[in-house]
């Protein structure tokens, strides 16, 4: 017997009469044309199969050796909080790979500061060494853990978060996050957020600098904070991206208005404490029906030609990752192969055939 679907064949009936091959040939081509849809899609928000099937974001990007590496944060509510780190290889910033080991970071064991939630990485490479410093949940709070590697792979972590929440009363009392580090040669320099209530009213952005990387001293009051009523950030700022380009530092940082609407925006400062912020979002949301309509921000973004990669949402309500360029930091071009790296994996549905 052969079966082909749900159609079998006996001796009444043979598949090779020509109306079979028509009805055949048609739910092949149907099957086709749903698998390659598929395949141009991404996978549903609800897809529990995968670790980052319903959203990537938060993301940290370098260029090693003609290669950009991306360790990027997936979600997934049927493990832990959902947040963990994944990494991903490109030849040119736009066609990404992804690892099939992922995550790479995942969550600790019960008890651990990772237990729950593991995300918001920044990397850099210093020498031989891979170092990432990443946004860890445990404990009954979010502080700024901290890992090493020799590949971008397989990561030691330390035992304890290296930036821990601040002290009952401190403006980062509840909750840190969103790091990103700078490396001037003597100093470790490194912008995050913090908050002292719940999420995610009162987010601000603070300084602290190391001369190790682990152990952090911390600047006693937010370096950049939300601005007055009426403007598109005047609800919290979070999730800096900090460079240096000709001695003046420029962050490109989350604004948040209190409506759930997330751009970018720009700053800039001559000592990375003091900070002028440019009046209006560098990368707005795109259009309507877009994308990115929700979120266009947690910027990832690298020197030499300004490239940046951000975090989109529609109004499905998941993350997918974007890509721009720019000349200046201040305009923005948007790919148009958006979004670059979605949740998930793809699937392709073609017959089952058994024969017997």
């Amino acid at each position: 017997m052969e079966k082909i679907g749900l159609i079998s064949s006996d001796r009444r009936f043979s598949l090779m009469r020509p109306s079979y091959i028509i009805v055949l040939a048609l739910l092949l081509f149907i099957t086709l044309l749903h698998g390659l849809r598929e395949v141009a899609t991404t996978q549903a928000a609800s897809n529990s199969e995968n670790w980052d099937g319903e959203g990537v974001w938060a993301m940290s990007v370098i260029l090693d050796g003609g290669v950009y590496k991306m360790w990027y944060t997936g979600f997934n509510s049927g493990v832990g909080s959902g947040n963990q780190i994944g990494y991903a290889t490109s030849p040119d910033g736009v066609n990404w790979i992804k690892y099939p080991g992922n995550p790479v970071i995942g969550l600790g064991e019960p008890g651990d500061w990772d237990e729950y939630a593991a995300g918001q990485p920044y990397v850099m490479k210093d020498g031989g060494v891979y170092k990432i410093w990443y946004w860890c949940w445990g404990n009954g709070y979010g502080q700024i853990c901290y890992a090493t590697s020799l590949d971008g792979i397989n990561w030691t972590k330390n035992p304890n978060p290296v930036v821990p929440v601040g002290p009952e009363g401190s403006w980062d009392s509840a909750e840190i996050g969103g790091p990103s580090v700078l490396f001037d040669g003597l100093t470790y320099h490194m912008w995050y957020h913090g908050q002292n209530g719940p999420c995610c009213d009162n987010l601000q952005i603070g300084y602290a600098n190391s001369t190790d990387g682990i152990t952090w001293i911390k600047h006693p009051t937010p370096v950049l904070t939300w601005s007055t009523p009426d403007n598109w950030d005047d609800d919290f700022v979070s999730e800096p991206s900090v460079i240096v380009l000709n001695d003046t530092y420029y962050m490109w940082y989350l604004g948040n208005d209190g409506t759930g609407i997330h751009q970018t925006g720009l700053a800039t400062s001559t000592n990375g404490i003091s900070w002028i912020k440019h009046p209006d979002p560098v990368l707005p949301i795109g259009d309507s029906g877009s994308w990115d309509e929700k979120s266009a921000a947690w910027p990832s973004v690298i020197t030499g030609s300004l490239q940046m990669w951000y975090a989109g949402m529609n109004t499905a309500d998941y993350f997918q990752i974007g890509y721009a360029t720019s000349l200046d930091g201040i305009i923005w071009t948007k790919s148009l192969r958006n979004p670059i790296l979605k949740p998930g994996t793809f699937r392709i549905f073609l017959p089952l055939i058994l024969k017997n």
